[in-house]
Parts: structure tokens; sequence; C-alpha cells
């Protein structure tokens, strides 16, 4: 065939050379002209021919046969061998490599034209054989129906992968066996075979089958016999279609309309035009109106589907167009009070596929909407809460350095020069640290230690400070339940917001009022908990805190508790009041909302929940201490602050190893005979805090260990260490606070 592409394979130049000329005199392509094995097997698999002519005898380690192999192994081309001598043996193995002819030397021009013709012509008969084998074979693999072979007895001889899968035989198990081991019934089994004997072919025949576990298999056979070279029947050959789904799916059609009528959803179908024909009874519980109401109506009685704006138009464009809609509209019912429908329309096509119906389901979705703008807020807090984070924690580094070294001074401030103003720049330094614990405060990632605390006394104990917040104006009333009981919440943090609270209220009274701050325990269901993000259902401590003041406009209230939002003129606050509460209520797995109308005061309610444990005693304050000759291995990533700790450590007598990061610290420890500490911040380049602390007591069992961190508690959390566990010092620290946990850990 002209212009197939051949590889000469031959070691003889003259003879490769006489028959490249005789292949392009023939009109064939010669790929390459080679004289080893190795080369034929390379630019085979590199050039793909159409035929390689392939002498027998060559160069080089491989023959022509041992190529031959190898490229078959990865490629089907044909082989036409060329030899001049060749024994049985050497014949018995070309013979393995299934070869399309040899062709003997001296040869004829004819005989070598013949010789590539027949070969090539075989070998597309034969790919064409394979290809169709290939498409039947599939056809018989992938087929969702049992496609199956038998005897004429019913001995099964072939089933495909559908067929396995239905009956939940392996292949080994079923072939060989009868058939009537696949009827329910077996009697079934022989009058199939009657019929089938009979007529020599059935369609649709109705049959009830089992799977090996017994279960039931409605199904519809096709089949027919098959006929030996006499005209004799000698097999059947079918095709199984379990139809058991379908079977299912009528009895479901049957239970459709309950369900529907049952359903909490709302269902309505109208015609092409937009006629009303069905609605199940949740349309009457979500509209008001009654289905006999509506029944023979256009849906626009009902208030959507109309063409009442830009988005409505868009509804019928796009289901008269064929596809679904989903989307949201703003209704009325029969009473006239407003709501959120979420409804689905889909189209209903007929037998032609013309589109004759509309189904619309929809629900109730006010109570989500008002739900989805409290998750909004939230996540928008949360946000904020990160990026605050995040930045205080380098604050949190620069305040220790800075307020480090100003104590550090006046602690060695013997002649007390400049004492007046190293005191305000640690007073500063201490107020900027009390703005980041603000900024985590709303944040929720602010480190805290919790302490279990009686509601009604905390409240008792802050009166006085109230009452002179609020000032000669104000009428302050405490209204306490005696059951309100104890919660668990670091005591600076309830505190911090009740002051807020209470300063809020006193400016939303600047002509006087009356503040009232009640306490009781409240019981949370679930339909309380689900109208508050976060809240889970249980016993809660409720603090609700009424002022008689201005109000609260409904656009304010939405955005309330967002951090840096005021209502207060330019200069009068910050915005992170109410932030601040939220954050901290919300770290504390409580919740926190106000109600209010403009001119009849708001009332903000805070719920924490509710603990049995006996209130905390505060601890009494420790004696300033010195550790003399101690050994302590401190490491700190930040120079500045590395060097500041090593002056206070060095100060209280310890004898002081410092190390930039986990592996200097190991060395040291390594290094040094005894470490009686490991001061260690937990975040570090390389090896973490947590990872030094546990191969330092390898290495130094005795050594007690401290953790330092500008980080958040859930940043710490993150990567494994559990403040409830450990001894750690919060960043920024003070001297005092330093010796005072050294002292706990050392004795």
């Amino acid at each position: 065939m002209a212009n197939s592409s051949i590889l000469i394979v031959e070691d003889e130049a003259i003879i490769a050379s006489v028959i490249s000329g005789a292949l392009k005199k023939f009109g064939y392509e010669v790929a390459d002209i080679l004289n080893s094995g190795e080369a034929a097997v390379a630019t085979a698999l590199q050039k793909k021919p159409d035929l390689i002519l392939m002498d027998i005898r060559l160069q080089g380690e491989l023959d022509g046969i041992a190529a031959a192999e190898q490229i078959q192994k990865q490629m089907d081309i044909p082989i036409i061998y060329l030899t001049a001598y060749a024994d049985e043996t050497t014949l018995e193995r070309a013979k393995k490599t299934r070869p399309y002819g040899y062709i003997p030397k001296p040869f004829q021009e004819i005989e070598l034209k013949t010789t590539i013709e027949m070969a090539l012509y075989k070998n597309q008969f034969e790919m064409r054989l394979k290809e169709s084998e290939l498409r039947f074979r599939s056809l018989f693999e992938n087929s969702l129906d049992v496609i199956y072979i038998s005897d004429k007895t019913g001995k099964l001889l072939e089933i495909n992968p559908a067929g396995l899968n239905l009956f939940g035989y392996e292949r080994e198990e079923i072939l060989g066996t009868q058939q009537d081991q696949l009827y329910a019934d077996p009697r079934d089994c022989k009058a199939f075979f009657t019929k089938i004997h009979s007529k020599s072919s059935l369609q649709d025949y109705e049959l009830t089958l089992k799977n090996k576990k017994g279960d039931i298999i409605h199904a519809l056979e096709t089949a027919s016999t098959m006929t030996d070279k006499d005209g004799k029947m000698s097999g059947i050959q079918g095709i199984i279609r379990d139809v058991s789904e379908k079977r299912k799916r009528d009895e479901a059609l049957l239970l459709l309309q309950t369900a529907i009528d049952s359903s909490s959803e709302a269902v309505l179908i109208t015609d092409r035009s937009g006629t009303i024909v069905y609605g199940n009874p949740a349309v009457e519980a979500m509209t008001g109106y009654g289905v006999l109401e509506i029944i023979g109506k256009n849906i626009t009685f009902l208030g959507f589907g109309t063409a009442r704006s830009e988005k409505d138009q868009q509804v019928w464009k796009t289901i008269l167009a064929g596809n679904s809609w989903a989307g949201e509209f703003l209704n009325q019912r029969k009473d006239g009070t407003a709501y959120y429908q979420r409804i689905i329309i889909s189209p209903v096509r007929a037998r032609d596929e013309e589109i004759s119906h509309f189904v619309g389901i929809s629900s109730d979705i006010t109570k989500e909407k008002k739900l989805e703008e409290q998750l909004i807020q939230a996540a928008k807090m949360d946000s904020l809460g990160r990026l605050a984070s995040g930045i205080a924690h380098d604050f949190n580094n620069y305040l220790t350095i800075i307020s480090g070294y100003s104590e550090m001074l006046l602690y060695n401030n013997e002649n007390k020069s400049n004492s007046e103003h190293l005191g305000i720049i640690l007073q500063a330094g201490r107020n900027a640290s009390k703005l980041v614990a603000k900024i985590l405060g709303f944040s929720r990632y602010q480190n805290e230690s919790p302490a279990v605390i009686d509601i009604n006394h905390t409240l008792k104990d802050l009166e006085r400070m109230m009452h002179r917040l609020l000032g000669e104006g104000i009428e302050l009333k405490l209204d306490l339940h005696p059951d309100t009981g104890r919660v668990l919440i670091d005591p600076t943090q309830i505190e911090q917001v009740l002051i807020n609270l209470v300063i809020n209220a006193r400016d939303a009274m600047p002509s006087g009022g009356r503040l009232l701050l009640e306490s009781a325990p409240l019981h949370v269901d679930d339909a309380l908990a689900s109208e508050h993000p976060g809240l889970a259902s249980g016993e809660y401590a409720a603090i609700h805190v009424h002022d008689s003041g201005t109000g609260i406009a409904p656009q304010v209230v939405t955005r309330i508790f967002e951090p840096f939002y005021t209502t207060k003129p330019k200069g009068e606050g910050t915005g992170l009041g109410l932030a601040l509460v939220f954050g901290i209520v919300s770290q504390n797995h409580g919740a926190v909302w106000v109600d209010s109308q403009l001119g009849k005061g708001s009332t903000f309610t805070i719920l924490l929940p509710h603990i049995s444990e006996t209130a905390s005693q505060s601890p009494a304050p420790a004696a300033e201490r010195r550790f003399n000759g101690r050994s302590v291995l401190l490491v700190e990533d930040e120079e500045d602050i590395r060097e500041l700790m090593r002056e206070i450590l060095e100060s209280l007598g310890m004898q002081v190893h410092a190390a930039a990061d986990g592996k200097q610290a190991l060395k040291i420890a390594a290094e040094t005979a005894t470490i009686d500490l490991l001061f260690c911040d937990v975040i570090l380049p390389g090896l973490s805090g947590i990872e030094v602390a546990s191969r330092l007591q390898k290495l130094h069992p005795g050594a007690a260990v401290i953790f330092t961190s500008a980080h958040n508690a859930g940043e710490l959390h993150r990567v494994g260490l559990d403040l409830q566990k450990v001894h750690f010092i919060e960043k920024p620290n003070s001297r005092t606070t330093i010796i005072k946990k050294i002292g706990d850990v050392l004795g």
C-alpha cells in the first residue's frame, strides 16, 4: 500500500540499498535503514513505522528475532523477516513472534512487493477486527443491563459485569452453573425455557429473579436462541433489565400525593400561563389562603411571579426557556403581614417535551433571614477580630520592651533621677497594654484567667462605682434574683462588660433618668438558641441593663456591636465599648443583644452559662524574691526582648543562657551541666517552644518551664499549647509578674 512507512533492518549495506530502491519504486516511504537490533528497537518506538523488514541475523547482542520480541511487547507493528538461511531452531523462535511473512534471500522485487502488500492488508484487517471486538467487548462489559450466553440446557457460558453485580456472584462461582439458581421460583425458569425453545425469541419477558443473598429482583428479559452450522439450537443469548427500581417508583407514586400533602414546604403547580392547578395544605399555612381559594387563579394573586419588577421578568424568562429558577421574594400574607419566601420553580414537560406546567416548592424563611443578618454581623466581627489580634501581637512585643526597660530603670534608679519621667513612660505602656486588652476583648482572642464568680455579688461590689459613673441625675436600682447563680469568667472581663454598658446608658440619658440592673436565672431552649448564633441551649445567668434614655434607631441597632462604630460626636467615643462587650461575652460562650425603641429607652441582655461550682477566692500577692545561682535558659527570637529579659533575670541573681531559636537553645542545653528553668517564647522560627521544652526535659529532667508569648490564646491553642496545663506569662509582662511566676515553678 503506497505511502506506508517501512523500516529496513539489514546489516548488508548492498542488500539494504537494493531493498530501499525497490520500496521507493513501489511508492513506499523508507523510515530508516538500520544494521542492528538495538537500533531497530529504539527507532521503531520513536518513528512508529507501518511495517518492519527485519533481517534475522544482525550485528550486536540482539538478533532480528530478539529485536522483534522487544518491539512487539510495546507496539503492534507487522514484521517480515529477511533471511538467507535459518536452522530449524531459529525458525521456531521466529514463529513465536507471529511474523507476517518470510522473504528468503535473494528475492525478486515482485516477491518483495507481494509479501509487503499482503502483510499490510492482513495487519489492517486484524486491526479492524480488533477494533470491532473491542467495541463489542466494551458494549458487553459496560452495559448497564445484564448480558449473558448459555448453552441450550441453560448452563451459563458468559455473563457481563452488570450481571455479576446484579446477582452478587463472582465470575468463577456462576459460570458453568444452571440458571435456575437465579430464579425466585425454579418453576419460572422451566416455563421460560419452554417458551424460548418454542418461539426462538422473547421480548420484555417478565421474570422474578433473586440474587446471591436471596433478595428479589424484578426484571424484563429479551432473549433469542443461537444455532450451529446445521441450523440446530446451540444456546441462548439474552439481555436482562432490572426493573426493581421502576416497580419501587410506581409504588412511590402512590404515596406521592400523601407525602406532598404532609410536606411542610408549600407546593404549587401552575399551567404554562401561570394559572394555579394544585396547592398542598402548606400553602395555606404560609400564605393564609385556603387551597380552594387559589385554584384557578393566576399566580399573581399570591404576589409572586408577576411582572412587578425586572427580577420577576427574569424568572419568567428563565423558566419559559426550560430552566429552573431559585430565589427569594418578599410577599404579603392574606392578613397583610410581610414574609420572606424562598422558592424553586421548575418546568414540567409533557410527553412531547414541550413545557406544560411549572412546579414551585417554597418555604417561609422570615426567621432565617433574621438569623442570616446576625451571622453576617458575627462574621464581620470575627474578621475584624482576627485583624486586631494580629496587630496586638506585634504591639505587645513593643510594649514589652517599653514597659520592661522603664521598670528596670526605675528599679535600678538609686538616685531617683528622672523617676517621674520614667513613671510616666511606664504608666503609658501599661495604659497602652490596657488598650490592647480592649482590642483583644472585642476580637474574642484575649488571653483570660477565668474564675467562678457570683453574679449578684459582682453587681453589688460594683454598685458604688456605678453610682459614681452615673452621677446624681440618674437613679440606679438593682433587682437581683437570689437564684441567678455563678458563672465562669475572668473577673476583670465581667467588670469591663458592666462598666461599658453603664457608661453607654449614662450617655443615652443626658437629662437624667433611671437605670435598672436585673439578674435572673434563664433556661435557653432550642428556639431561643437558634435566634443567636453560637448560643447553645441550657441554663444561663442573665443580666438585663434597662435605661430610660433616648433609645436606638433600627439602622444603628444592626451595627451597634461593630468595633469603631459610634454615634457619638467626634472625640467623645472610640467605638470599642460595645464591641468589647460583644467580644468578651462571645468568648465566654454567651450571647448579648439589645432591644430598643426611639424615645423609649434600651435594654441590653447578657447571657452567660450557669456553673454550679463555688466562687473562687483571690490569691494573696507574692513578695519579691531572688534566685541567686539558679541557671535559666532564655529562648526569645526578638533580640530587643531577649536582651531585656536577660537583664531582668540577671537582676534576680540568675545565671542566664540566652538563645535566639530552638536549635541554638538545645545546643546550649546539651553543653550546660545544669539548667533549673527554661524561660521560652512559644512561637519561634524552626522548632516551636513546645518542642524545645519537650527535648530539653530529656536532657535536664528536673528543669521547670515557663512559656511566654504575645500571641492570643486562640493562636497558642492552634500550635498545641494548653494554657490550663502549663506555666505561662503573657506579653507585655512586668518584673513583679516574672518574679512571682519563677517563685511558683522553682518553689
